[in-house]
């Protein structure tokens, strides 16, 4: 008997091992883009390394073992480029340059090499639609430049009757009001849809596209693996300069961006086009890359560094030179300014010497007449010396050393750029060197995910068709944009419907919850709500995107007026501005209980530390099994199942309740996700709603408000639901998840025990059993 009993365990372990063998084969068989999950870091609010109260590189690298932990698959930088933040990293001055505030390219170089080594992606935001006023190519543009004046959206505007000159139409920016401003350099007025130090590039210009595909280039040479690409929507604008109409809205007030139908300034079909070429760019460099033209032998890396040194001493010997020569020309000016002032003086003190001689007052009245006639000369003199332009021999030696150190900084950073592309190419021959065994190598995917706030018929549209693909995916804004503290298990079933027959057949979906740029899902549906978020985001099928600090259930910090730095939200002013401000959602990330929540040394942080930090921070959450924490990083483990990643979707409501149903029939296995949308207890027949394999199923997961925990068995014929509680259930009684408090409840006494044996030991306890 006791011989039979060992031989069924075993022999179910070894089927189950297979089996899970089998199962992980199959969702490896997906591209690294679709298997998990993006975190997306906001790098002024992650870690401060420096103390300067502001996030930055280093600080995000400090964090990489974190993310590692948690399991998600690809890092999302917002934008780090060189930026005067007017709208915070979003009008971008260069586009190869990393922000001082957030470190260098050498400290970029440093963080992928981290973020890879750890198996892990790293996207970075691309911003085509503007760049900075204070971008070379707007001041060139300024100055009509023959090559650049075409580089931006330029309209001479309306003139009225009375010879005055207004806006080319009544377009709005998404920050409130005209989305025209004036030049008074080029008499002439600029779009810009965001911010006023944001121009609008024009993608009627070929050689903007080029630009930005150079760009583009340059970043994937330095071994980013793909792009989040910034308000898509608004690449191209109608050429006719058409006013809109009224959208008619509901308390949409005038001159906000929802007072009109963007017909003209949106989702054109230029734009979609645009996309389709980013795709293919990436595309083909993806190839190159996997054929080994991208991938330089490591002699030609070699090379390249000599090249590096050998381009900057160029540049400081050239730069040196300029410095000097321009020092020398300011210390000829001084000579020629100070002769000319020397003449004046004389000259004039001998008209004074004049009026002495011809003087009748007496000796001491005529002496002081002389002394205020040569003071009155030496001033005019000496103002005639300012009036020539020239400095001091003094000025000149201090205006020639700095014009040296900041030549050799810029030389330094072309250098640094230079190693940071060689850096690239060094990891990129690791790879192809490692990867050469005499088989094609599949390309490395480079992932574009695109954002737009539109409506679903033409945010799918950016996925592109079969022969012209665009997005691997376009972000799905509709759980965050259309749901809230009110919606009822009905709207939510609506959105997800929606959103799986809109998409196009074959195309890959996505699932997002949370932003920089909205309330944070615990100001928008609660606290309690935040488990069954993530609940429903990880047993859909498709990708999911998280915001840093929605896995810990983060708030928004609530930020006075006097305290805001959101440029939205400044612009509208304080009557209005908490209607708009993303200050809330963008404040540190909360680490721990110590000064600013860990988030700096500095207790004077970019924008406040939300106070709850002492009881909501992760070290907290970490020793509490049933936080928001260890209720997402369990919640994350089921993107690696099948059932998830390719089952059937079912998608049910009854009353109050949400039901998700992922199925294979084949294997006879469901996840089922529960959730009570109401403010009451309800009662669910699962049964009733579903056709279940099974009556008896299991726990996977429980919100933090849930009586139940993990490994419980729920009948699902009875099922009783506290307001807001949300399960996900299963009859595929999972393995206990590695990391997780608590969920060695899963399964109990010796089968627990066996099903983790190793195969050797699980024959060994066999043989000496039928012994």
């Amino acid at each position: 008997m006791g011989a039979t009993l060992l031989l069924t365990l075993v022999m179910l372990s070894a089927w189950r091992l297979g089996a899970q063998r089998e199962e992980l084969e199959d969702v490896e068989a997906l591209d690294w883009w679709q298997r998990g999950v993006f975190y997306q870091i906001y790098p002024r609010s992650f870690q401060d390394s420096n103390g300067d109260g502001v996030g930055d590189l280093p600080g995000i690298g400090s964090r990489l073992d974190y993310l590692k932990t948690l399991g998600i698959t690809g890092v999302w930088l917002s934008p780090i480029y060189q930026s005067p933040q007017a709208d915070f990293g979003y009008d971008i001055s260069d586009f190869r340059k990393i922000d001082p505030v957030y470190g260098s390219l050498a400290d970029f170089a440093r963080l992928r090499d981290g973020v890879h080594e750890r198996g892990l992606k790293l996207i970075l935001d691309f911003v085509p639609n503007h760049t900075s006023d204070e971008h070379e190519w707007f001041q060139k543009a300024l100055q009509n430049d023959p090559h650049y004046a075409d580089y931006y959206v330029w309209h001479e505007g309306k003139l009225l009757a009375n010879g005055t000159r207004t806006y080319p139409n009544n377009w709005l920016s998404f920050f409130d009001g005209p989305a025209w401003t004036w030049s008074e350099q080029r008499q002439m007025y600029y779009l810009r849809q965001y911010h006023p130090k944001q121009p609008d590039l024009n993608y009627r210009n070929p050689a903007v596209l080029q630009e930005m595909l150079d760009v583009m280039k340059f970043w994937l040479d330095a071994g980013v693996d793909g792009f989040r690409v910034d308000s898509v929507n608004t690449l191209v604008e109608d050429d006719r300069f058409l006013d809109e109409p009224r959208s008619f809205l509901p308390g949409a007030r005038p001159g906000s961006i929802f007072y009109h139908n963007h017909i003209f300034t949106q989702n054109q079909p230029e734009t979609y086009e645009i996309i389709r070429k980013f795709r293919a760019f990436l595309d083909d460099y993806a190839r190159s890359e996997a054929e080994g033209r991208a991938c330089a032998p490591k002699t030609n890396c070699a090379q390249s560094v000599t090249v590096c040194n050998a381009r900057r001493d160029d540049c400081s010997s050239r730069s040196t030179s300029a410095c000097y020569e321009k020092s020398e020309t300011c210390i000829t000016q001084v000579s020629v300014c100070d002769t000319k002032r020397t003449e004046c003086v004389k000259l004039g003190v001998v008209g004074c010497d004049v009026e002495r001689r011809n003087c009748t007052q007496g000796e001491g009245p005529c002496t002081a007449q002389r002394q205020r006639c040569a003071e009155r000369i030496v001033e005019a003199c000496n103002s005639e010396r300012d009036s020539c332009g020239a400095q001091s021999t003094t000025a000149c030696d201090a205006q020639r050393q700095s014009c040296v150190a900041e030549s050799m900084e810029a030389c330094n950073g072309e250098r640094e750029s230079c190693g940071l592309e060689v850096s690239g190419c060094a990891a990129q021959v690791e790879e192809c060197s490692s990867a050469d065994d005499g088989s094609p190598r599949r390309p490395s995917t480079k992932a574009m995910l695109t954002e737009a706030y539109t409506d679903m018929k033409h945010t799918v549209q950016y996925y592109g068709n079969s022969t012209h693909p665009g997005a691997h995916f376009a972000f799905n804004f509709f759980l965050l944009t259309e749901l809230n503290r009110e919606s009822q298990a009905q709207d939510f079933q609506g959105v997800i419907n929606a959103w799986m027959t809109t998409m196009p057949a074959g195309k890959w979906a996505n699932w997002v919850v949370g932003n920089h740029d909205n309330p944070r899902i615990a100001t928008r549906f609660g606290a309690e709500v935040v488990d069954a978020l993530h609940m429903i985001q990880f047993t859909l099928p498709g990708t999911t995107v998280t915001y840093a600090g929605d896995e810990l259930g983060m708030e928004d910090a609530f930020i006075r007026w006097d305290e805001s730095v959101d440029p939205f939200a400044l612009n509208v002013g304080r009557e209005h501005y908490l209607d708009v401000s993303r200050d809330g959602c963008r404040a540190p990330f909360l680490w721990d209980s110590s000064v600013s929540a860990g988030f700096s040394n500095n207790p004077r942080t970019w924008l406040p530390v939300n106070p709850n930090y002492y009881r909501a921070n992760l070290q907290r959450q970490t020793k509490n099994e049933r936080s928001h924490y260890w209720i997402y990083r369990n919640l994350l483990q089921l993107k690696d199942h099948p059932v998830i990643q390719f089952g059937s979707l079912n998608v049910k409501s009854t009353r109050k309740i949400l039901v998700i149903e992922r199925a294979d029939k084949s294997r006879n296995t469901v996840f089922v996700t529960v959730f009570n949308t109401g403010s009451f207890q309800e009662n669910l027949h699962l049964s009733q709603v579903l056709n279940l394999p099974t009556k008896q199923l299991s726990v996977y997961a429980s919100s933090s408000n849930s009586e139940r925990t993990v490994g419980v068995e729920v009948d699902a014929s009875r099922i009783h639901l506290r307001p807001k509680e949300a399960l996900v259930l299963t009859n595929d009684h999972p393995l206990v998840q590695k990391g997780a408090i608590g969920n060695d409840r899963m399964l109990s006494g010796v089968g627990k025990q066996i099903l983790h044996l190793p195969l050797k030991m699980l024959l060994f306890i066999l043989i000496v059993g039928l012994i």
